[in-house]
């Protein structure tokens, strides 16, 4: 319960809430890397660059590298180096959609064209390694900062954290119990949160962690510990930036404890006033080298299996089947121009292989033009002989 000398939770919360104005226009690069309990041989590392253009452009670029947890030697399968680039755009250019390049190595290979272009790139950019930064941890679609409310707030009293002044926060939230250290001294920014999850209460229908016990052998969690801690905070144009984020997730059951996965995230490089046109931060990728594109549809239905000819994706069936705004959309963004390339490419769109639902509606709807064309046909020839038939037996009458 808080008390009537408790800090008032709602001053609190918004300046909470104002600490993360700074995400809204900027450009940043990260570096992280990270180790889970299922491949502890492995360490993956990421270089990751955002742009945000007060979200009316959008980008973010992540290169990753899977290696040896030992020799930090690059790892290898049967496509060849374990290194992968994800290229994430949505812009005005993009006609509303959003383009999802992948490759297996430092170029776009296939690409993904999503109709829903705003929630699908807030919601793949939600789970990049720079998410705590932004309040959201990962597998929940809201970050703390909207979750926390005055009335989940249990306890917040004045302590010290490492030799700074820090509010505590304890709140009970659906998600978990959650404690919270606010730094007042640098603008609110946070210092560290602690969630701890409950499987019979937090995470119902959760698979449930199982570990390995040397003494119980193989027991099951009875809860997960998420716990985040920020430090090396800047003073960047007059907002304090945490540049460093240690990550842990650990599940326990009784005093058994196993450190399920951690990770390290640092920010290497943070721009609030940045250039974007200058920097062609949103610039379109070459699309050249793509050999898989699939349009995924704002109900989850694509379409796929295009070929690329002459800078353009094409495929032989009628256009007339295909939405007449989305070949326009899709056919006003272009790509940027490769070495071998002298002009831009244009992307556009035709269909050539869909997934069964897309087929079956396509074919409805090709069935009611043909239906309607028969309908028009059949009335137009019954006119037609009705006025014949009225004619001769005008021409009968006038006879006799």
């Amino acid at each position: 319960m808080l008390s009537a000398q408790s800090p008032d939770p709602e001053s609190i919360l918004e300046e909470f809430r104002n600490s993360f104005v700074w995400l809204d226009n900027c450009s940043l690069s990260a570096s992280a890397v990270f180790w889970d309990e299922y491949d502890p041989n492995e360490l993956w590392k990421e270089e990751i660059t955002i742009h945000n253009d007060s979200g009316e452009r959008r980008r973010f670029v992540q290169k990753t590298q899977v290696v040896n947890a030992e020799t930090d030697q690059l790892t290898h399968d049967a496509d060849g180096p374990r290194q992968y680039y994800k290229d994430g755009l949505y812009t005005p250019e993009t006609q509303g959609f959003f383009l999802r390049g992948e490759g297996l190595h430092d170029g776009i290979d296939s690409l993904r064209v999503y109709e829903a272009g705003a929630q699908r790139y807030q919601s793949l950019a939600d789970i990049l390694a720079t998410r705590e930064f932004t309040g959201l941890f990962y597998g929940r679609e809201r970050p703390l900062q909207e979750l926390l409310t005055s009335e989940t707030i249990k306890n917040i009293e004045k302590v010290d954290l490492d030799g700074q002044s820090s509010y505590r926060i304890e709140a009970e939230l659906e998600v978990g119990s959650l404690t919270l250290w606010l730094a007042p001294d640098m603008g609110y920014a946070m210092q560290k949160w602690r969630v701890v999850s409950y499987y019979e209460t937090h995470m119902a229908g959760y698979e449930v962690t199982e570990i390995s016990d040397p003494v119980q052998g193989v027991v099951k969690a009875e809860r997960d510990i998420l716990e985040c801690t920020f430090s090396e905070h800047q003073n960047i144009e007059g907002h304090f930036i945490p540049m460093k984020m240690e990550r842990r997730l650990q599940a326990e059951a009784g005093d058994v404890q196993k450190i399920m996965k951690e990770e390290t995230v640092e920010l290497t490089k943070v721009d609030l006033f940045p250039d974007f046109d200058a920097s062609g931060a949103f610039e379109l990728p070459d699309y050249s080298r793509v050999k898989f594109t699939d349009f995924i549809r704002k109900d989850n239905t694509s379409i796929s299996g295009f070929k690329w000819e002459g800078g353009h994706l094409v495929a032989p069936m009628d256009e007339q089947l295909v939405d007449t705004k989305l070949l326009e959309g899709l056919a006003a963004i272009h790509t940027a121009p490769s070495d071998n390339t002298k002009a831009p490419a244009k992307l556009s769109l035709l269909v050539n292989k869909l997934d069964p639902e897309a087929v079956i509606q396509m074919k409805e709807e090709a069935w009611l033009y043909i239906l309607t064309a028969a309908g028009v046909i059949v009335l137009t020839s019954g006119w037609v002989v009705y006025k014949i038939i009225k004619k001769k037996s005008q021409h009968s009458g006038k006879a006799s």
